[in-house]
């Protein structure tokens, strides 16, 4: 969640500020992130030789390093393991630096370093940039690879965006000036990496770039003629194109995020900038759309989000996932009068399973009954891992003696089945406590942690009932 706030942050950043200010910032948060102290960002030129430094964080340049800086160029021969990553092509970690036997290049007052990740960003086959941050308190690892390997990412999504938006308004600036037709245009937009995309004042398309092709699967000939309509995926509403068509016909630049539909009907998503062109007296002749296929990235986020709130060992909700699901739908109960119930469960004796097979038949015996639960749960249920062995279930609009069917139900299923571990059969069943609220207008409203409480009082009478039970909490429990 850190992560996606600093990538909303840092294209909001990018609006309004030079791509000099851009990278600053992006090195100070990301080293911020990552609790290292120093922090740098390389361009890596066409050659796969040449890398000229582009900024170095704050503190970098304020605590720990009186070398020269921004604009300065390394070879790539005469460089040291900081160039590492450019050699191996993958991301390296030095995390005794002082150790290493080869450290040349460095310059005369950079700051002393003793544990490093650099990590590239690769476009197509070709390194485009580096970025590197260092001594931090404890050894890098993996998800400070992750970390970084996305910040420098999206840093260079948004300078290609920032140099496509300077070579659309210098071509605005030049039809003005020179009344250009739009076929005119250069060889570096028909190359670029970007979509891009020319249509009349009425939408009507007169030219894509071969990028549009690759994204889209359409040709230009089959688009000539037609509008972006042909795009539309029906996954985001009239409201959300009616805004876009009123800002760029008001002679604002409009950037947003299309979901659109390629030609062989598949998905796909783009970051898109949109511009109009106007003639010398404020009229809009021309709108130009620069995109990019995003879709990798949205994919990367969705499942940084489904993780977040995700189980890594079942896949079913985590406990922090389960208690906001918990209290909305108790708010629900509240605000519209229905019922609701929690069962609390777990597995009967699993710390004999774990001491006699190990944890891995203990680990098998929690998925089996997982999956063994969300079989049988509605749709409109949601089940959490809640620690351990204990899972939770929410059963909306469902009252404690219906409740008590599904708890039944549900014990009855776990104790018909076996798990098989090696040439063992693991003969499994599950105690169930469970409690409710009646969603009456004169009832106590009680949170998800008060409502946990009970039922786990009314799973400990389960447990001491012989187990492979289901009780229901009493004020007796």
């Amino acid at each position: 969640e850190q992560v996606l706030r600093l990538r909303l942050a840092l294209f909001e950043f990018s609006a309004n500020h030079s791509l000099e200010m851009l990278m600053q910032r992006a090195m100070d948060e990301i080293s911020r992130i990552t609790n290292s102290p120093i922090g740098f960002y390389h361009f890596v030129e066409a050659d796969q030789k040449t890398l000229s430094l582009q900024a170095w964080t704050t503190r970098t340049v304020q605590e720990f390093c009186q070398a020269e800086g921004q604009g300065m160029s390394n070879n790539l021969d005469g460089a040291g393991v900081w160039a590492d990553c450019v050699r191996q092509r993958k991301a390296v970690i030095q995390n005794d630096y002082e150790a290493l036997t080869d450290r040349k290049g460095l310059p005369p007052g950079h700051a002393k370093l003793k544990r490093l990740l650099v990590v590239p960003t690769m476009r197509g086959d070709q390194i485009v940039s580096i970025l590197g941050v260092g001594n931090k308190p404890s050894d890098y690892d993996e998800k400070d690879i992750d970390l970084v390997a996305y910040v420098s990412d999206v840093i260079w999504v948004i300078i290609e965006r920032k140099r496509a938006e300077i070579q659309l308004q210098d071509y605005q600036r030049q039809l003005e000036t020179q009344n250009l037709e739009l076929r005119k245009l250069s060889l570096a937009i028909e190359q670029s990496g970007n979509t891009i995309m020319i249509t009349d004042a009425s939408g009507i398309i007169r030219y894509t770039n071969p990028r549009f092709e690759e994204t889209s699967g359409y040709r230009l000939d089959e688009v000539i003629g037609k509008t972006p309509r042909i795009l539309k995926s029906g996954y985001q509403k009239a409201e959300f194109y009616q805004d876009l068509w009123l800002t760029i016909t008001s002679g604002q630049i409009w950037r947003g995020e299309l979901h659109n539909q390629r030609k062989d009907g598949t998905l796909y998503w783009e970051s898109a900038t949109i511009a109009p062109v106007q003639n010398t007296i404020g009229q809009v002749t021309d709108f130009i759309a620069i995109k990019e296929d995003i879709s990798d990235r949205k994919r990367m986020e969705a499942d940084l989000k489904r993780l977040a709130a995700t189980d890594s060992l079942t896949g079913t909700l985590n406990r922090r996932q389960i208690t906001k699901v918990a209290n909305q739908e108790l708010e629900r109960a509240q605000r519209y009068g229905h019922p609701t119930s929690i069962i609390l469960l777990d597995i009967d004796e699993l710390k004999e399973i774990n001491d006699q097979y190990g944890h891995a038949a203990g680990d098998l015996a929690i998925q089996h009954t997982a999956q063994t639960l969300l079989e049988n749960l509605r749709t409109i249920d949601s089940l959490g891992r809640y620690g351990g062995d204990e899972f939770v279930i929410i059963l909306p609009e469902t009252d404690h003696l219906e409740a008590e069917q599904v708890a039944e139900r549900l014990r009855a299923t776990m104790d018909d089945k076996k798990v098989s571990f090696g040439d063992q059969d693991l003969q499994l069943s599950i105690s169930l406590g469970l409690t409710y609220v009646t969603g009456g207008s004169n009832e106590r409203a009680l949170d998800f942690d008060t409502l946990t409480l009970l039922a786990d009082k009314a799973l400990y009478q389960a447990k001491e009932a012989g187990r492979n039970c289901v009780s229901v909490y009493t004020e007796d429990c």
